[in-house]
C-alpha cells in the first residue's frame, strides 16, 4: 500500500471495528486489530470515530453506562452471527 493510501486504508479499518463491536462480534474486531499494518493510527481514527459517537448521546446514558461498568465484571463474549 502506499503511503498516502495508507490512512485512507487504516480509517476504512477503524470503521470496520466499530461495526464488528456494534455487531457483538469482538472476535472479528480483533482480528481486524491484529492485521491492520498500523494498529497505533487505527486505534487513534477508532478513539476519535468513538468519541464522536458518545458526543452526540445523552449524558445521562453514558453517566448510568460508566458507573454500571464499573460495579459489572466484564462482559461475556456475545455471539450474533
Amino acid at each position: 500500500m502506499n503511503e498516502s493510501a495508507q490512512p485512507q486504508g487504516t480509517w476504512i479499518e477503524a470503521i470496520t471495528v466499530f461495526e464488528e463491536l456494534r455487531a457483538g462480534n469482538t472476535d472479528g474486531a480483533l482480528e481486524v486489530v491484529r492485521t491492520c499494518s498500523d494498529v497505533e493510527r487505527m486505534l487513534g481514527y477508532l478513539f476519535r470515530l468513538t468519541s464522536l459517537f458518545l458526543r452526540s448521546a445523552r449524558s445521562e446514558d453514558i453517566d448510568h453506562f460508566i458507573e454500571a461498568a464499573h460495579r459489572a465484571e466484564p462482559p461475556p463474549t456475545l455471539r450474533y452471527r
